[in-house]
Formats: C-alpha cells, sequence, structure tokens
C-alpha cells in the first residue's frame, strides 16, 4: 500500500525518493518508489516526462494538446500546479519548491523561474539553455555569438533578481 501522509512527510525529512518514468497504456506516466513500491504521481491519456525531485516536490512536464507545460507536485499533500501555460517549456530543475525550465520567448529559448509564487523570466534575446537551479543561485549556457568565445555560463543570485543583470555574470566561454 501507498504510505500514509505522515509516514512520507517524515521519510522525506531526512530521505529522497527515487522517481521514475513508465509507459502505462501507451502513456508516459511518473512514479516514485517507497518501501520497493511504485506509487504513481501521474496517470490519464497525456505524457508526463523529465521528471526532476527536491525533497517533497517533484517538477514534470506534461504535454497538453501538444504543447509541453511545466508542473509542480506535492508528495505529501499530493497537490498538483500548473506553472505555465502557454507555448513549450522543458528541462526543468527543481531545489525545494523553486524551479527553473527552458521555454519559448517569440521563438528563442529562454530561462523562466518559478520561486514558489512568482513565475520571472531570467534570460532575454540570446538562446538561453539547460537551466539548473540549487537553493537560491540558478545557472544557465547562453549563446553570445562571439568568435572564440559563442557561450558564457550565466549565473543568477535569485534573491537579488531586480539587481543589474551583468552583475550576475560569473563565468564565460563554454
Amino acid at each position: 500500500p501507498e504510505p500514509s501522509k505522515e509516514e512520507l512527510a517524515t521519510f522525506l525529512e531526512t530521505n529522497s525518493l527515487p522517481i521514475g518514468v513508465e509507459s502505462v497504456d501507451g502513456y508516459q506516466q511518473i512514479y516514485y518508489l517507497y518501501d520497493n513500491i511504485q506509487v504513481f504521481i501521474t496517470n490519464g491519456r497525456i505524457n508526463h516526462t523529465q521528471p526532476v525531485v527536491s525533497g517533497r516536490n517533484v517538477a514534470w512536464v506534461e504535454t497538453i494538446e501538444g504543447f509541453p507545460q511545466i508542473f509542480l507536485y506535492d508528495l505529501v499533500e499530493k497537490t498538483k500546479l500548473q506553472i505555465t501555460q502557454t507555448g513549450t517549456n522543458i528541462n526543468p530543475s527543481i531545489s525545494g519548491n523553486k524551479i527553473v525550465w527552458e521555454g519559448l520567448d517569440n521563438g528563442v529559448q529562454q530561462v523562466f523561474y518559478f520561486d514558489g509564487y512568482l513565475l520571472n523570466q531570467l534570460s532575454y534575446n540570446n538562446i538561453s539553455l539547460r537551466p539548473k537551479i540549487k537553493d537560491n543561485t540558478a545557472v544557465f549556457a547562453q549563446y553570445t555569438g562571439e568568435d572564440g568565445k559563442p557561450w558564457r555560463v550565466i549565473s543568477y543570485d535569485l534573491t537579488k533578481l531586480n539587481e543589474d543583470d551583468a552583475s550576475q555574470i560569473i563565468k564565460e566561454g563554454y
């Protein structure tokens, strides 16, 4: 049987759950393993892919009407929140209840951020890929188009989102 809310909350205080994807009736579904029991957290005739876990939270991509959208799920409360509503959104990374991912803005891949309450765009204009997040820092690759240094790594201190973007760059070259 599935763990109780209390058992799961206690377990997740000091442990992480393995997350996986399995095809069920031709659609990709996400599950976690608890005490060697497979517990599905998605279902239906929709593909759910790219799961990432941090503590009690799981983020994934769910394809709705042909467009990949980002979702956040609380394993203990069993609540699901749709983060994005439009466009193509892929490659989520999660830390606690904070998520970064790639999305299209005017046909160009950009990096977006959800802080648990609000959605922000972290990059503009240049192609930005492969976002990762840990605590209050997000990093991603950004195309510059410059000879010899076509890519740079951008690092954001997410507690200073409204400050000068140029101060956020920590490493160039890729």
